[in-house]
């Protein structure tokens, strides 16, 4: 293996424990990592604004990918160094499936996060929002009349939450046809975004901006919004945790998340003595 100078992750189910806690490891030796003139970058299906306390907590600026790879961004900067918007048409007719099926749905915008009700990722954020910085809150949106097409030109990403299943395979057959990318990134979700939309093509656009090397680079995931970015990178690396169809793409498999396998596999690379948590 090279030597390391990158280090990109996943968040849920990645570097975050079931509790939504980032990994106590990366935390713990943030200091010895950035000595190490190693950057830690976060790859994720969440807007921005979601990642910024964990940004704060591992003390880090790097780029962030969010929304499946639909952006990338510098924090607080106005304009993203790249993104991919749904196209309107089709977005529009995606929703009018969703309602006609009864479904669950937010949409990730530039500005924030959009929505009907206060559900879900909604009230999630909604509620965790009382809890933070006025810089780390999420803007929320929730109503009618931000589905509009002036509203809704810098979408990004739908998120499709349902349990059910013969839906939740109708919705992405449906979004598919109309020529979007559809991809399940947990067990009730479905992540829609523009065709070739991905975690995969995001890093390969840092690699081609000279922001990151590819070659010098450890990319760990667990879910299927991860195989792209796992396939394009020289080292992926794995969660225990993962399926066993994601670990076929596995360079390596690193202890669960919940036994802060990133953090582990990052310091053992890099030649840092660490107590296992």
């Amino acid at each position: 293996m090279k030597q390391i100078k990158t280090v990109i992750f996943d968040m849920d189910g990645t570097a975050l424990n079931d509790a939504k806690q980032m990994d106590a490891l990366l935390i713990q030796y943030r200091k010895e990592i950035k000595a190490a003139d190693v950057r830690l970058i976060v790859a994720s299906g969440r807007l921005e604004h979601m990642v910024y306390n964990y940004m704060d907590e591992l003390e880090i600026d790097t780029p962030i990918i969010g929304c499946n790879g639909a952006t990338i961004t510098y924090r607080n900067q106005k304009t993203p160094l790249f993104a991919a918007r749904l196209p309107q048409n089709e977005l529009h007719q995606i929703i009018a499936k969703i309602e006609e099926l009864g479904e669950i749905f937010h949409i990730f915008t530039l500005q924030g996060l959009v929505g009907l009700e206060k559900v879900g990722r909604l009230a999630y954020y909604s509620d965790t929002n009382e809890s933070k910085t006025i810089e780390q809150q999420v803007p929320i949106f929730i109503g009618s009349e931000y589905l509009n097409t002036e509203f809704l030109k810098d979408a990004v990403k739908l998120l499709l939450v349902t349990d059910n299943l013969e839906h939740f395979e109708s919705i992405r057959a449906y979004a598919q046809k109309l020529g979007l990318d559809a991809v399940q990134s947990g067990d009730n979700l479905l992540d829609i975004m523009a065709k070739g939309v991905n975690k995969g093509a995001a890093i390969t656009e840092l690699s081609n901006r000279g922001i990151i090397d590819l070659e010098t680079t450890l990319v760990f995931g667990d879910n299927f919004n991860d195989i792209e970015m796992l396939q394009a990178a020289k080292y992926p690396i794995v969660m225990e945790n993962a399926e066993a169809a994601i670990k076929k793409h596995a360079f390596a498999i690193c202890p669960t998340n919940e036994k802060s396998g990133v953090g582990q596999y990052v310091l053992s690379a890099l030649g840092i003595p660490f107590k296992e948590q």
